[in-house]
């Protein structure tokens, strides 16, 4: 209900309106290949959450609610295979309970499974490959195979930060057809992989190349610490009043290093622990799949950073990699709870933390990353009552500050398009418009011959002093 409710309640986000003005607007062949003209946004066409934002608008029309339907099927796509997942990795309840707990009480990760966006898609068919990976590892099935690069399509698809996924994938998978050569055939689950491999390439070549083309791939440039775990941290803990991102622990150290360098540490130590346990052969085999993507995806984004210049998967760039991370912490705890039942207690400490932080991260109003919006509906609303007393067939010029103009544009240029012109502006150069709505940390930019109207949580509405004579 989280989720829905969000779906219906949290106003435009920036890169949300980008999506719909920029790419879901062009033909169906354009948004396949990426056919914007101007491919500096190229990387905003996550191609299959565009597709859906397309049809949504169709069946439903230009709604905030609409283009976001298909986020909450990709919640349920990822929420069913996570318990499928934790079905074959504990025979026990309390334990598939706990482990689902750490995988999706999780305020940054639920925050895109309610906006237009592909990370969560994303997220949702990498969990489902990895478990079609894990019944391939027992059965050798052809169809569980093509169900993998089936579900691995769908998530680079979605956005192609899950494409370091694919590489490592087929380095697992070709271990086990090599592994199985005197049962099955070999050349029938080579071929099979080989075609679903050139599939996927044909599928994303055109719209990858114009992303790698247009410069501006998101990312980190300080290093995998920094850029993968602490500022994972940074945004994970964002909306939670009880904890600062930005208190020192010590001069040159935050907070943030210093519990990243903890959890870091603790995680490679509980891992390392749970391989003291004697297991069954396909808990260990699972648990060393997830590890081979962990470390798979550092060495990857190492190479490409060190050769290519790529920069370091970041913030949202790293939920689906945060996947395998998990399962991983959730297989070692299983196995160390089969061997010493009182460890227990460690999952349901870290579970009532996390419960803990999610209700004191609630939020209905924004999202993590897109911090600086949010009162886009609330000043839809007060404008509605404020046009009122404007003369009829007056169109009414609002200037919107460039933080603001994506969130809030999309309701203007929709609800009031008959009333009310929508102009974009840096507070460096403005033309006179009857109504100007800036974000708080620029209001000392504004001019003084505009008064304020209405204060908001993150934003101020000015109105032209003219009006008010």
């Amino acid at each position: 209900m989280y989720l829905v409710f969000r779906v219906f309640l949290v106003s435009m986000t920036v890169d949300e309106y980008t999506s719909i003005n920029v790419h879901a607007t062009m033909s169906w062949w354009d948004i396949l290949n990426t056919g914007q003209p101007n491919i500096v946004w190229a990387p905003n066409n996550h191609v299959l959450n565009t597709l859906f934002i397309k049809l949504e608008m169709i069946l439903f029309g230009k709604k905030d609610w609409a283009v976001r339907l298909h986020i909450l099927g990709a919640f349920l796509v990822c929420y069913y295979y996570g318990v499928k997942i934790m079905q074959r990795i504990t025979v026990s309840e309390v334990r598939q309970f706990l482990f689902l707990a750490i995988l999706f009480l999780n305020p940054y990760l639920l925050d895109f499974f309610g906006i237009a966006r592909g990370y969560a898609m994303s997220v949702a068919g990498f969990v489902a490959a990895f478990f079609y990976m894990m019944k391939y590892a027992e059965d050798h099935a052809l169809k569980n195979l093509r169900l993998v690069f089936l579900w691995l399509l769908l998530a680079i698809w979605s956005n192609f930060s899950a494409l370091y996924m694919l590489p490592l994938a087929i380095v697992l998978l070709g271990y086990e057809i090599c592994k199985q050569r005197n049962t099955i055939s070999v050349r029938t689950h080579i071929l099979n992989s080989g075609m679903a491999c050139a599939v996927i390439g044909v599928i994303i070549i055109l719209p990858l190349l114009k992303t790698i083309h247009s410069g501006e791939t998101y990312g980190g440039h300080t290093g995998l610490y920094q850029d993968m775990i602490v500022n994972y941290i940074y945004h994970y803990i964002h909306h939670n009043p009880h904890i600062s991102r930005h208190d020192l622990f010590m001069p040159g150290w935050k907070n943030i290093e210093v519990a990243g360098l903890v959890l870091l540490f603790a995680w490679m130590g509980i891992n390392a622990l749970s391989f003291l346990i004697k297991s069954s052969g396909s808990l260990v085999k699972t648990h060393l799949f997830t590890l081979f993507f962990v470390i798979g995806v550092v060495i990857i984004s190492k190479i490409l950073f060190v050769f290519g210049n790529v920069p370091y998967p970041s913030s949202r760039t790293t939920l689906v990699y945060s996947m395998p991370f998990y399962l991983a912490f959730c297989i070692s705890m299983e196995r160390i709870c089969l061997k010493y039942n009182r460890t227990n207690i460690i999952l349901w400490a870290s579970v009532i933390f996390l419960i803990w932080h999610f209700f004191s991260a609630l939020s209905f109003h924004n999202t993590i990353e897109w911090w600086r919006t949010g009162d886009a509906k609330d000043v839809v609303r007060f404008m509605k009552e404020e046009l009122k007393v404007h003369p009829p067939g007056r169109v009414v010029k609002i200037g919107i500050e460039s933080w603001q103009y994506p969130s809030l544009a999309f309701y203007t240029e929709t609800i009031f398009k008959d009333e009310m012109t929508t102009y974009w502006t840096d507070m460096k150069t403005m033309e006179p418009y009857d109504y100007l709505f800036v974000s708080n940390e620029f209001v000392d930019k504004v001019p003084k011959e505009y008064v304020v109207v209405e204060k908001f949580r993150l934003a101020t509405l000015f109105k032209w002093n003219v009006l008010q004579e």
